[in-house]
């Protein structure tokens, strides 16, 4: 199976092949597959970001199969990147989160009339905050963002 890749806007215009142009270097931006970012490394990048967000304890590798993301000679499990189409990228994130953390968020809820989601549970806000703490820490990486983030809440601890 490929590996599939996302393309990565990039900052600076790319180098002309003309005579006059300077000689590329490696920190000069290419076209091509040198300036794609490879699913590990969103995999990679969603993690760091997802363990970072509030009441998650860890990323979980999956309850009933082990669900992963793959590079050279690498796994990441827990999280899945998926291609919906040529610009447009799911990503599965499978957490355990922090048991006392989830009995503070419901204390909290029950206490003020704040908004809640849809569903009006305390699981579906921690899981809105944990979508958006794997935004946040990709929003510069790839381009558009991604399509959807599904949240699986496999173990509190």
């Amino acid at each position: 199976m490929p590996h599939a890749t996302v393309t990565r806007s990039a900052a600076h215009p790319t180098a002309s092949a003309s005579a006059t142009a300077p000689r590329e270097t490696a920190t000069t931006p290419r076209e091509g597959p040198a300036n794609h970012v490879s699913d590990f490394t969103i995999a990679t990048a969603a993690a760091e970001a997802i363990r970072a967000a509030p009441g998650v304890v860890d990323i979980s590798p999956g309850v009933f199969a082990l669900v992963a993301t793959y590079g050279a000679g690498k796994r990441l499990v827990g999280i899945v990147v998926r291609h919906l189409s040529s610009d447009q990228i799911a990503l599965e994130a499978h957490v355990v989160l922090s048991e006392a953390y989830c009995n503070e968020m419901s204390a909290a809820a029950t206490d003020s009339a704040r908004p809640r989601t849809e569903g009006g549970s305390v699981l579906g806000d921690i899981a809105d905050r944990i979508r958006e703490a794997a935004r946040g820490g990709l929003r510069d990486m790839i381009s558009p963002p991604f399509a959807r983030v599904d949240v699986y809440i496999d173990d509190l601890r």
